[in-house]
Parts: C-alpha cells; structure tokens; sequence
C-alpha cells in the first residue's frame, strides 16, 4: 500500500511538473511573441518615421528650390527692366543729342541768312 501511495505521489508530483512546464512554455511563447509584436511594431514605426522625414525633407528641398528658380526668375526680370530702361534712356540721350545738334545748326544758319542780308 505504501508502494501505491508512493507510486501516487509520484504521479501527482510529475503531474505538476508537467503542468508547470507548460504553463512555464506557454509563457515563455507569449512573451517572445510579444517581443517580437513590439520589434515589429518598433521597425514598422521607425520606418514611418524615416519616410515621413524623408517626405519632409524632399517638399523642403523642392520649396527651396521653388524659392531660387522666383528669385532667379525676379533677379533676371530686374535685370531685363533695367537693361530696357538704359536703352531707352540711351536712346532718349540720343534723340536729345540729335535735336541739340538741329538747333545748334539751324541757329548757325540763321545767323548766316542774317549776316548775308546785312552784307547785301
């Protein structure tokens, strides 16, 4: 009877350890699952996070680059304005020079008609 209670107890304690065992594998499964849920969830973030930064950092590339080609564009409309501007100036400059030199020869020929008749 002793050899049965024995045999028993035995059992019971394998019985346990079984149980344990597996409650211990079952752990153990869940939290390397969940280790790698959040490894996963941690590499899927991390890759958001660059493609985000990676978006921001191109739309700031491309609105900078916006930016030059307007100043570009303004600095050569200027510079065409005013390349416009001094033509149109040198070519008032001219016309002045062109009707100041009329003047000065229809003044010299007056003189000459006026000399002539005085002479005559």
């Amino acid at each position: 009877m002793l050899e049965t209670l024995e045999t028993l107890e035995t059992l019971e304690t394998l019985e346990m350890l079984e149980t344990l065992e597996t409650r211990e594998m079952l752990e153990t499964r869940e939290t390397l699952e969940t280790r790698e849920m959040l490894e996963t969830l941690e590499t899927l973030e991390t890759r958001e996070m660059l493609e985000t930064r990676e978006t921001l950092e191109t739309r700031e590339t491309l609105e900078t680059l916006e930016t030059l080609e307007t100043r570009e564009m303004l600095e050569t409309r200027e510079t065409l304005e005013t390349r416009e501007m001094l033509e149109t100036l040198e070519t008032l400059e001219t016309l002045e020079t062109l009707e100041t030199s009329r003047s000065v020869q229809t003044l010299k020929t007056y003189k000459c008609i006026r000399l002539f008749k005085t002479h005559r």
